[in-house]
């Protein structure tokens, strides 16, 4: 499935913001902690929540389903089931690098 410009721009908006806010965080040396929400070694909370997420802000927050979401129309899955709750579990380089490896395929990479 081709993806419009739009919904591309919604993926690369995605990727630039895990990787501001989370791989970049991890690469200078940051540790973080599992929970709801996920909380860096400053006490700062990890901006990797569905009130964060440019994808969620498109789909999820418009009316509450996430059947529209990406993860579901291309990948076929929710973000959960993607990473996102292993994640959640462990957040650490491994784990974000895993669930942003999801953009590269919705962008078709």
């Amino acid at each position: 499935m081709a993806l419009t410009q739009k919904e591309r721009d919604i993926v690369n908006a995605c990727m630039e913001h895990w990787t501001v806010n989370v791989k970049n965080r991890f690469l200078d040396g940051h540790k973080a902690y599992p929970g709801m929400p996920c909380i860096w070694d400053d006490g700062s909370v990890i901006k990797a929540t569905w009130k964060d997420c440019p994808m969620c802000k498109e789909y999820l927050l418009k009316d509450y389903n996430c059947d529209r979401c990406l993860f579901k129309t291309i990948l076929n899955s929710r973000c959960d089931k993607c990473g996102g709750l292993e994640f959640v579990k462990n957040p650490c380089l491994e784990t974000c690098n895993k669930f942003m490896s999801n953009f590269e395929k919705m962008l078709g990479n």
